[in-house]
């Protein structure tokens, strides 16, 4: 039978943009227990009579769109399925509706348990199944009482999830039934829940005896069209006989729920770590009626998708005609990135076929070879990383400035068109040239400020560490020659042996000129960066003095093309560097910034625009202040005063200046309120003045602490702005 002559309502849709209210105005219209949403004639949503039940229990505004509160995950079935394919997907997804879609993916209708269940009338009456074998435990009926609210009924049926509770009288003997297809319809007239649910029972309940086939059930369902019929066995107890309990009892050919497959052995499979799928096997199609929850994750697949979407068609039909020749088949499968160990079974269980494909991720185990094969190489790279790693834990910007400089010297020996294994040479001695670091002492390796003659000796010493620590690794030899002469000058002045011209090896050379680039075209704390083009310049002007003249054309060609990495800077960019930023730029005394950084910031500004504004924070009188109160007490006050403002403008930087005056360098222009400052009980007890100057250094064009102080003597302690 074509799935096309069960399609249920003409009107069991609504747009996307409808409301709760419109949905729930059609559902009782047309006395649906749901609704589809449908967008651009395709099926995206799907509201149940539970949905209803539930929105309105937890109080929902039916004025918003329904699209927001339905279900998005439908199972959708291709019209052209047979009638046991709905069968077996309602019951492996304990579900009552099939979305029904054409070629196109365009909703068609839907196929429902009542739509099953009265086709396949005709089965039930040879099974000849007795009400009371549908008697049991999940559908025992939930009684309340008859003077109960409206509000008790709905919470009952939402905790204990049940389509129906019955009313029963002071005696708890049933008197009526209360449905959700009655609580939507009060949904929809507003109706108020602390009225008594006597007022809007069904009664009497339809009851049917125990001894009676479920094929009298579906007639007595059918003619008063419910869906719920109530029963009492001999113990006297209460059950509800719905739609789902008969459902359940069906067997024989059409129905094919393939009950034997057990629910463990389905629970045990969503377990596993291999891929397991279910396929229905229709002769012209194969298509998917099931996947384990790891094959849902990993795999692109749908629920009624042809498996030979899983692999090319031609691969699948060898795969196929291997299943029809013996039954089982193994061969090893490549999908995607992965390679499975894939495993194919074809049973045929009541009639239906069905094919169980089994994956098993091999993907680590194939690749162990490989990997075995290129272990010489791995340690290799492990061991050069391993090196790298050593010098950024101590100083981080070392670790991204070695990475570009042997960036840069790879592009230049590209240029020059050298060879593959000395341009690979020259960018792993790029990494590693700064290595001889490991033995600066910190108080020079960390200073972010200009070195003193005595800290520039001591950090030359790191080339000769250097080339003494890789030298004694056999496959660093290489390396380690171009590193020991990479601070040479084509003039002879370089370090440490004052070489010149040929002397110096060629990939030293080109590493000198990516050493030096790279540094002028970096923030450092005391020295704003270069534009890429200055930078060119510079080497470019240096030619035959610092660097080679032939590879100085090439570099200028290879630097051309690159693109600077504006972040790149000396600033700290986690708490343990903030800490060491810390050690050299925080004013000890105050726990604010000093002028170093303030000079710093202004020199850089223009490149990086942290900031725009300057407000400056004078205090009057202070000298007068430390005479009279002492020099200590005046160490104090200036601390409460930092903490102050660090406290009431976080998004400022707060830098002391001119020793008893503080600046604030911000983005965006602070609302600073000086009266409320002066104000502070610390302040006031003090008896000093302050005055506050905001100056607009975008404005100014202020790019050093100098040019900024001679600003202030030039406006005085009027208003800059």
């Amino acid at each position: 039978m074509n799935i096309e002559t069960l399609l249920t309502h003409q009107h069991d849709f609504i747009d996307y943009t409808s409301s709760l209210q419109e949905a729930i105005e059609v559902m009782t219209h047309y006395e649906m227990h749901y609704i589809i949403i449908v967008q651009e004639s395709r099926a995206v949503g799907i509201l149940t009579e539970t949905d209803i039940v539930r929105l309105y229990h937890e109080g929902v505004d039916f004025g918003e769109r329904a699209y927001h509160y339905a279900a998005k995950m439908l199972i959708s079935v291709n019209i052209k399925r047979p009638i046991n394919f709905i069968l077996t997907l309602m019951s492996d997804n304990t579900i009552k509706r099939i979305v029904i879609t054409n070629d196109e993916g365009e909703y068609c209708g839907t196929v429902s348990l009542e739509d099953i269940i009265y086709l396949f009338e005709a089965e039930v009456h040879q099974q000849r199944t007795l009400i009371n074998q549908l008697c049991h435990e999940g559908n025992a009926a939930s009684i309340i009482a008859h003077n109960a609210s409206l509000e008790y009924a709905l919470d009952t049926m939402c905790q204990k999830s049940i389509e129906s509770i019955v009313v029963g009288d002071k005696d708890c003997k049933p008197i009526g039934i209360i449905t959700q297809s009655d609580i939507v319809k009060l949904a929809k007239s507003a109706i108020n829940l602390h009225q008594e649910v006597n007022l809007f029972m069904h009664t009497p309940i339809l009851t049917i005896d125990t001894n009676l086939h479920i094929n009298d059930a579906i007639e007595k369902m059918r003619k008063h069209r419910i869906r719920h019929l109530m029963t009492r066995d001999n113990d006297g107890e209460y059950y509800i006989i719905g739609l789902k309990e008969i459902l359940n009892n069906l067997r024989g050919n059409y129905s094919t729920f393939l009950e034997n497959k057990l629910k463990d052995t389905r629970h045990t499979f969503d377990a596993m770590q291999e891929l397991v799928i279910e396929v229905l096997d229709f002769g012209a199609q194969q298509i998917i009626s099931w996947m384990n929850k790891e094959a849902k994750n990993r795999l692109n697949l749908a629920i009624d998708a042809p498996i030979a979407k899983l692999f090319d068609t031609q691969r699948w039909q060898e795969i196929y005609a291997k299943l029809q020749e013996c039954g089982h088949y193994s061969q090893k499968i490549h999908l995607g990135d992965a390679i499975f160990g894939a495993t194919f079974s074809h049973n045929d269980i009541l009639g239906t076929k069905i094919i169980k494909v089994l994956l098993n991720d091999i993907t680590q185990i194939e690749t162990l070879n490989t990997q075995l094969l290129h272990n010489i190489e791995q340690n290799y790279q492990m061991t050069l990383q391993s090196l790298v790693e050593l010098v950024e834990s101590r100083d981080t910007y070392t670790g991204g400035h070695s990475l570009r400089v042997a960036t840069y010297s790879k592009a230049i020996a590209a240029q020059m068109k050298l060879s593959q294994k000395e341009c690979e040479l020259v960018y792993q001695a790029g990494i590693l040239h700064d290595i001889g670091k490991i033995v600066t002492p910190d108080t020079v390796l960390l200073n972010p400020g200009k070195l003193s003659p005595l800290d520039y000796k001591l950090i030359q010493e790191h080339v000769q560490v250097g080339y003494s620590i890789l030298s004694k690794i056999p496959m660093y030899h290489d390396i380690a020659n171009i590193i020991r002469y990479h601070h040479e000058r084509y003039d002879g002045k370089g370090y440490p042996y004052g070489i010149q011209g040929e002397e110096i090896p060629l990939l030293a050379s080109i590493l000198a000129i990516a050493d030096s680039f790279d540094a002028m075209t970096t923030n450092r704390i005391y020295k704003a960066r270069k534009s890429k083009e200055e930078a060119i310049e510079d080497i470019c002007n240096n030619k035959s003095k610092q660097f080679h003249l032939e590879i100085v054309k090439k570099a200028k060609i290879a630097f051309e093309q690159v693109e600077i990495d504006a972040t790149a800077s000396q600033l700290p960019t986690n708490p343990i560097e903030q800490e060491r930023f810390a050690y050299f730029y925080r004013d000890r005394l105050s726990n604010a910034y000093n002028e170093e950084y303030l000079n710093h910031i202004l020199s850089t500004n223009r490149f990086e625009c942290h900031y725009r504004y300057v407000h400056l924070v004078s205090l009057h009188n202070f000298n007068n202040f430390n005479q009279r109160e002492s020099w200590q007490m005046g160490n104090r006050l200036l601390a409460i005063i930092a903490d102050y403002f660090i406290k009431s403008y976080p998004l400022a930087l707060v830098v002391r200046i001119h020793g008893d005056d503080f600046a604030m360098l911000s983005k965006e222009l602070l609302e600073i309120d000086i009266e409320a400052f002066t104000h502070q009980a610390f302040f006031a007890q003090s008896q000093l003045e302050a005055s506050l100057m905001t100056i607009d250094l975008e404005r100014r064009g202020v790019e050093s602490l100098d040019e900024l102080e001679s600003l202030i003597r030039s406006i005085g302690k009027s208003d800059a702005k």
